[in-house]
């Protein structure tokens, strides 16, 4: 995957390609940031979002969503089913719900109300929610997610351990 032709400039990151990214009206899509330091610790991603939040906004507009990747919690120890690229020697858990909600509030958008969820969810951090929490053997059923409720935030904040 080809790298921004008019790269974006963040303070403390670096563009990242990703071999699934598409080229969408010639942008990535997702556009993806790594932090310059390898492996930085998650606590320092709201600091970055912060001193980069004009320039972070402006690029969701242009390239409808921006991927941070790179910002880790604590080391596990057990490389043992690690997510984190092969040859690593320890494995970091995800960052936290409050690492993540710090995160988010620094990007200074609003905070969803939960209240008229479809779906059973429960709070783990200020403004952060699980997606479900409906039994297993209850179907899920479509659009679960809220898509089709008035006034929710035009921004969608997502925190995943792959």
């Amino acid at each position: 995957m080809m790298l921004s032709a008019g790269a974006v400039k963040l303070s403390g990151a670096h563009e990242t390609a990703l071999p699934a990214s598409k080229l969408v009206d010639g942008r990535p899509f997702p556009i993806t940031f790594s932090p310059d330091e390898n492996r930085a610790p998650a606590t320092e991603l709201a600091g970055f979002i912060t001193e980069n939040q004009t320039t972070l906004q402006q690029t969701v507009a242009t390239h409808g969503a921006v991927l941070l990747r790179g910002w880790t919690g604590d080391y596990l120890g057990s490389p043992r089913g690690s997510a984190y690229p092969v040859g690593s020697k320890r494995r970091h858990a995800p960052p936290s719900a409050e690492t993540f909600a710090d995160a988010f509030a620094a990007l200074g958008l609003s905070v969803c109300d939960m209240a008229c969820s479809s779906a059973p969810r429960k709070p783990v951090a200020p403004g952060v929610y699980t997606s479900n929490e409906a039994p297993p053997q209850e179907l899920i059923p479509f659009h679960h997610e809220m898509v089709t409720e008035r006034g929710l935030n035009a921004r969608l904040c997502s925190l995943a351990s792959l």
